[in-house]
């Protein structure tokens, strides 16, 4: 047992899956005023995390370089999902082009708008919901 009144967590140490098969690489997520979540989708999948399996370093270099090198690999795209309360997708905002926001790192919820930090950016783009 542990001592200081928390108790011990009996998942301490495990990790689960929230939710899989997204349409890019996750970021950022936050809760939404109403219980569910927003998750920031940085660049759309590539297969190139696949090929690098075998070398977790050179990923981890490249996930750091992501922000500059995302507009040469992947081109200009921008994404957030709205999960539910259980990490179910119920909504998905794109801008396919990254011609209004792109590398969305942060999706921010409030008073019936959007907030949408990106790597690339120099603001915080503001979309109405």
């Amino acid at each position: 047992g542990g001592g200081g009144g928390g108790g011990a967590c009996p998942r301490a140490g495990e990790t689960d899956v929230l939710i899989d098969n997204l349409p890019g690489i996750p970021d950022g997520i936050s809760r939404a005023p109403d219980g569910g979540f927003w998750l920031a989708l940085v660049a759309p999948l590539s297969p190139l995390p696949r090929h690098l399996a075998p070398w977790p370093r050179l990923r981890t270099l490249l996930s750091h370089l992501l922000p500059w090198v995302a507009p040469f690999a992947v081109g200009s795209w921008g994404a957030v999902v709205k999960l539910d309360e259980r990490g179910r997708p119920v909504e998905a905002l794109y801008d396919p082009d990254g011609s209004h926001v792109a590398t969305v790192s942060a999706a921010t919820e409030v008073g019936g708008r959007l907030f949408l930090g990106n790597l690339g950016g120099r603001g915080v783009s503001v979309l109405q919901l």
